[in-house]
C-alpha cells in the first residue's frame, strides 16, 4: 500500500480475515485508520522527480516505510495477534521466510499472463539473499536499509521462481528458524521487512533470478518505536 497517495478516512485496516469479501465479522475485525506516518526521508517518485537527474532513488527506496494508527484497539484471539519486531540479521540464510500479501499471482501455465488481486490472502516462500548478489543486480537496493529475499536458479532449472507480485507492496515478510525434526517446538515468526518491490532476470550465471526487496525492520526499529509511542501518546 502506497501511504503517501492517501489520507487517513480513506484506509481501512482489516484483521483476521483471508478474505476481505466476507464482511459479516465487520465490526470486530475491521478498523479505520485515523493517523498515517511516513519516513521523513522518504520521496514519492512522481513523473517530475523520475525526470530529475539529481534524484536518488537509493534513498528513496532505503526509507520506503510507515506506520498506520487505527482508531479503535482490537482484541487478539484465535484469529489476530500480535508479531514481535525482528533485532538483528545474523543467520538469516538459517530462516524459513515468508511474504505474505493480495497481490497478483504468476500463472505458470500462461507465462505471459497475471492474475488479478487476489481476494484470499496468499503467501509465499522466500530464501534469503546475500547482500552482495542483490547489489549486483538491483541498482536501487541499499544495505542495510534493505533486505533481499527470492532465488537464483540454474540454466538447468525449469520452472520460473515464485515471488511478489503487484499489489503485495507494504505487506509483511515474515521469519522464523526451523525447529529441529525430534522438536515438538515451534518457534514465533518474526517481522523482518515490509515489501517494497520485486524484480526478475538472468545473467550469464543464472538462467533466472527472482528478487524480492523489503524495507529492513532491523534498521528501522529504532525509528519505528520512537513514532509508536508518539502515536500511543495522542
Amino acid at each position: 500500500m502506497i501511504l503517501i497517495d492517501h489520507k487517513p478516512e480513506d484506509v481501512v485496516l482489516v484483521f483476521g480475515n483471508f478474505d476481505p469479501e466476507l464482511i459479516e465479522h465487520r465490526r470486530k475485525y475491521f478498523r479505520n485508520a485515523s493517523e498515517l506516518i511516513i519516513h521523513e526521508n522518504f520521496t514519492a517518485a512522481d513523473d517530475d522527480i523520475r525526470n530529475d537527474i539529481s534524484y536518488d532513488y537509493k534513498k528513496r527506496r532505503s526509507y520506503d516505510i510507515g506506520l498506520i494508527k487505527f482508531d479503535e484497539k482490537i482484541e487478539t484471539d484465535v484469529f489476530v495477534d500480535t508479531i514481535d519486531l525482528a533485532d538483528s540479521v545474523e543467520d538469516m540464510s538459517k530462516l524459513n521466510c515468508f511474504a505474505i500479501g493480495y497481490g497478483q499471482r504468476y500463472d505458470v501455465l500462461e507465462p505471459v499472463q497475471y492474475t488479478p488481486g487476489l481476494d484470499e490472502l496468499r503467501e509465499v516462500r522466500l530464501p534469503w539473499l546475500e547482500p552482495e548478489i542483490c547489489a549486483r543486480l538491483f541498482y536501487e537496493y541499499q544495505y542495510p536499509q534493505q533486505l533481499c529475499f527470492g532465488y537464483k536458479q540454474s540454466w538447468h532449472d525449469c520452472r520460473p521462481p515464485k515471488q511478489v507480485g503487484r499489489g503485495d507492496s507494504g505487506g509483511p515478510l515474515v521469519c522464523r528458524p526451523e525447529a529441529p525434526m525430534e522438536s515438538c517446538f515451534i518457534f514465533k515468526f518474526l517481522l523482518y521487512g515490509v515489501i517494497t518491490s520485486a524484480r526478475q532476470m538472468y545473467t550469464n550465471e543464472w538462467s533466472d533470478v527472482a528478487i524480492t526487496t523489503t524495507s529492513s525492520i532491523v534498521f528501522h526499529r529504532s525509528w519505528i518505536s520512537r513514532h509508536a509511542k508518539i502515536l500511543f501518546m495522542k
